[in-house]
C-alpha cells in the first residue's frame, strides 16, 4: 500500500471526529495535556488505519472474475452438505450467515428463529473440499422434509450463502431438495420415468451470441420435469454471475394481460379438422422452459422464474382424433414495459445470451403506450424438422404422419408472420 499522505491523515480525522463526536483541530484544544485523551485518539487513528488497510485486501468477488462451484446434497436431520471448489487465486471465507430460499417463489423461507451453525467455511485458492451446514434449530425441517410431487416450490430449495453480508456480487446459490440422500426417491410424477436424453440431441448447434460462461447448459436437452433437473439450479447461479458483472441494465420480461386472441374463422391449419374446431389447434401459456426443457430466461429474485408467452400446436394423441392431443412449444413471445426499454444501455437476457434493445428490434411485432412485444423463436431453434423430431422423442403418447406434421408447419408459418400477430394482440381486460 502506498504511504499515507496529508489528505489520508484529514480523511481519518474527519471520520473519527464524526463517529465519536471528539475535535482532532489543535487549535480548538486548552493548553492543559491530556495524556490518557491522546492515547484513545491515537489507537483510534490507528484502528481506522487498519481498517482502511484491510479494505485493501482482495476479495474473492465473482464481479472480479473469480469463480466457484458449489453442490449441495441434503444429508438428513436438518444438515445440508455443501461441496466448494474454488477455482480462483483468492481465498474464500464464507460468514456464518444463509439464507434458504424457495426455488418457486423467490421467497425466503420463514425461519423458527433459532441459529444456523457452519462448519469448514474457510476455502484456499484452488482447493475444494466441504462445507456444512445445520439447518435444524433455525427452521421446520420436519415440514420441509414433506414433499409434495408435482409442486416445485416444495421441492428445490437454495442456500444463499456470503462472504460479505450479501453484498451485491457477493452471494451464492447452492440447490438442494429436502430429500434424504441415503433414502428411496420419493414417488414421482410418471413423466419422470420418461428414459432421459443423450446428452447429443438434434439441437446441440450452439449459437454463438449465446455467453461462454453459460454454453454448457445448451449442450443437453432435458427430458425431465424442471425441479427435478440439477442442471437448471446450476444454470441460474451462473447467469447470476454473469448478469452481475455485465455492464449495462438487463430489463425482466414482464406479464401483463396482453395476449394473442383467437384466430379468425377462415384460417385452417388442418383441413381434417372441423372448421368451427380449428381455433383449439392453438394453445397459449406463460412458459418457463422450452420444448428441449431449458430455461427460456432467467431468475428475477422479486418475482422468480422469468417467463416466456408460447404459443403451442395441439397434437392428436390418436389417429383421427380432433378435439384433444399433446400441445408442443412452436412460438416464444417476450413482452417488456417501453419506459424501461427506452433508457439507454438497458438489453434482454433470454436464453443464455445478452441482446441490446436494438438488437431486439429485428423480433419486435407490437408496441403501445406501455408495452412492446417480440417474437424470437429464432433465438431458440431454426430447424422446425429437427426440434420436431426431437420433440416426438419424448412423448410416447403422439399419433404422427406427414398430415400432422404439415399442420404444425401451417401453425408456426401463421405466427411466425408480424402482421398476424399483430392483429391478433389485445388487452385480455376482467
Amino acid at each position: 500500500m502506498a504511504g499515507f499522505r496529508k489528505k489520508n491523515l484529514r480523511h481519518i480525522k474527519n471520520i473519527f471526529e464524526e463517529k465519536t463526536g471528539a475535535d482532532l483541530n489543535p487549535a480548538h484544544r486548552t493548553r492543559q495535556r491530556q495524556p490518557g485523551r491522546t492515547a484513545l485518539i491515537l489507537a483510534a487513528s490507528l484502528a481506522v488505519c487498519l481498517v482502511l488497510v484491510g479494505f485493501a485486501q482482495p476479495v474473492f468477488s465473482p464481479l472480479n472474475g473469480d469463480e466457484l462451484s458449489l453442490g449441495g446434497t441434503y444429508l438428513g436431520d436438518g444438515i445440508v452438505s455443501v461441496h466448494v471448489e474454488n477455482r480462483s487465486d483468492k481465498e474464500l471465507k464464507f460468514q456464518e450467515q444463509v439464507k434458504l430460499m424457495n426455488w418457486g417463489t423467490a421467497q425466503e423461507v420463514e425461519s423458527t428463529g433459532g441459529r444456523v451453525t457452519m462448519e469448514n467455511t474457510v476455502f484456499p485458492a484452488h482447493s475444494e473440499g466441504t462445507m456444512t451446514i445445520d439447518l435444524s434449530e433455525a427452521y421446520d425441517v420436519e415440514a420441509l422434509e414433506t414433499i409434495q410431487p408435482g409442486e416445485a416450490g416444495t421441492i428445490y430449495y437454495y442456500l444463499l450463502l456470503t462472504n460479505q453480508n450479501f453484498l451485491f456480487g457477493q452471494d451464492w446459490m447452492c440447490s438442494f431438495s429436502f430429500r434424504d440422500s441415503s433414502e428411496e426417491p420419493a414417488e414421482e410424477p410418471e413423466s419422470t420415468e420418461a428414459e432421459t436424453l443423450p446428452p447429443e440431441p438434434v439441437e446441440a448447434v450452439i449459437a454463438e451470441d449465446i455467453e461462454e460462461e453459460l454454453r454448457f447448459y445448451f449442450e443437453e436437452a432435458y427430458n425431465l420435469p424442471m425441479a427435478f433437473n440439477e442442471q437448471n439450479f446450476v444454470y441460474q447461479q451462473k447467469v447470476q454471475e454473469v448478469l452481475r458483472r455485465f455492464d449495462g441494465t438487463v430489463v425482466a420480461p414482464v406479464e401483463p394481460m396482453l395476449i394473442v386472441g383467437r384466430t379468425p374463422e377462415d384460417v385452417v391449419f388442418d383441413p381434417e379438422v372441423p372448421m368451427e374446431q380449428q381455433y383449439l389447434l392453438v394453445g397459449e401459456n406463460y412458459h418457463i422452459i422450452d420444448g428441449y426443457g431449458r430455461i427460456v430466461a432467467g431468475f428475477n429474485s422479486p418475482t422468480g422464474w422469468e417467463h416466456a408467452l408460447t404459443l403451442k400446436a395441439l397434437l392428436p394423441s390418436y389417429r383421427g382424433e380432433t378435439d384433444g392431443g399433446v400441445y408442443m412449444p412452436l412460438i416464444y413471445l417476450f413482452t417488456y414495459e417501453v419506459s424501461a426499454i427506452r433508457e439507454d444501455n438497458t438489453y434482454a437476457f433470454i436464453y443464455g445470451q445478452l441482446l441490446s434493445f436494438a438488437e431486439m428490434e429485428q423480433y419486435k411485432f407490437y408496441e403501445d403506450d406501455q408495452y412492446a412485444v417480440y417474437e424470437v423463436t429464432d433465438l431458440f431453434y431454426t430447424d422446425l424438422d429437427a426440434y420436431i423430431d426431437y420433440f416426438l422423442t419424448t412423448r410416447d403418447d403422439i399419433y404422427f404422419d406427414e398430415q400432422v406434421r404439415q399442420r404444425i408447419y401451417n401453425i408456426y408459418d401463421y405466427f411466425k408472420d408480424k402482421e398476424n400477430l399483430n392483429s391478433l394482440m389485445y388487452y385480455n381486460l376482467p
